[in-house]
């Protein structure tokens, strides 16, 4: 599988500017203003972490985020929260270029069944 630089481009700027920034602080509104400056090193250290199975230890960051559920009197209150998990923009954009690739794969092995 080879995860070039037109691929990447193409998920970035598609990328929503009104979603929330990754634990590293990076914004995808960040991401998407300076795709076309971004996209050859991500798709090299995409492809690089693919082949070697590693992802990086900045994008394995995750913060889970409490947020009201709607309706519910007091945010103090636990059961009042539902949790978000907030990982990085970077991971979620290399899972989106190869998970097509993965699902075709395992479609075509009949692993996945139709239940």
């Amino acid at each position: 599988m080879k995860l070039d630089r037109e691929e990447v481009l193409g998920k970035l700027l598609k990328l929503r500017e009104d979603t929330t920034p990754s634990p590293a602080g990076i914004h995808p509104m960040l991401l998407k203003s300076c795709s076309e400056v971004v996209a050859e090193p991500l798709s090299i250290i995409s492809q690089t972490s693919f082949e070697s199975e590693m992802v990086p230890n900045d994008w394995k960051t995750a913060i889970v985020n409490p947020v009201v559920k709607k309706g519910r009197p007091s945010r103090f209150d636990p059961v009042n929260n539902r949790p978000i998990l907030l990982t990085s923009v970077c991971c979620k954009l290399m899972e989106s270029l190869i998970r097509p690739s993965r699902t075709a794969y395992l479609d075509n092995k009949d692993v996945i069944t139709n239940k």
